[in-house]
């Protein structure tokens, strides 16, 4: 479990400061639109719990260093906002490639395909490769959002386990 737990804490750092990057480009939008705001709130709570796990790893689990408690709090209130986003983007993943009837996948992607062609900023190919594309990049969120997942509960069990490392 321990060696599982280390391998997805290393993992999702590159994917957290991916997100750290949207978030803040969309922190900046907000001021334009405020629902950017709550995205990029969210990525940053994402990006803080991957970074306080890197941590308590680095530190506690391999290190071997004791750690504040108020690092293990910040890991769980951050894990409990990134467990909702996991939750909701693993379902709007699954909604949209396999209960969404393929016609009106068809016609959303359709639009969009037509959108970016319109702006015509960048060569997009033909409609079968951009949806093929999109399929791929939801597969891909998809199987970034079950990661996220299993990390979070496998903190929790981790957390318990090593308890006695963090101290007031």
């Amino acid at each position: 479990m321990i060696k599982l737990y280390k391998i997805l804490t290393f993992l999702l750092q590159p994917v957290a400061y991916m997100l750290l990057m949207m978030s803040v480009s969309s922190l900046v939008m907000s001021g334009l639109n405020p629902q950017f705001l709550l995205f990029g709130a969210v990525g940053v709570c994402i990006f803080i719990y991957a970074f306080l796990c890197f941590r308590f790893t680095a530190k506690g689990i391999i290190g071997n260093q004791p750690l504040k408690a108020k690092l293990k709090d910040w890991i769980k209130v951050n894990s409990y906002v990134t467990l909702l986003q996991a939750v909701f983007m693993l379902f709007a993943v699954v909604m949209a490639l396999y209960v969404i009837p393929k016609n009106t996948f068809d016609t959303t992607f359709k639009t969009m395909y037509e959108m970016v062609q319109q702006q015509g900023q960048q060569d997009v190919g033909s409609y079968e490769a951009f949806t093929k594309y999109m399929r791929t990049m939801f597969g891909v969120v998809g199987i970034i959002e079950l990661v996220l997942l299993v990390h979070i509960f496998l903190t929790w069990r981790v957390l318990k386990a090593y308890r006695e490392y963090f101290s007031e």
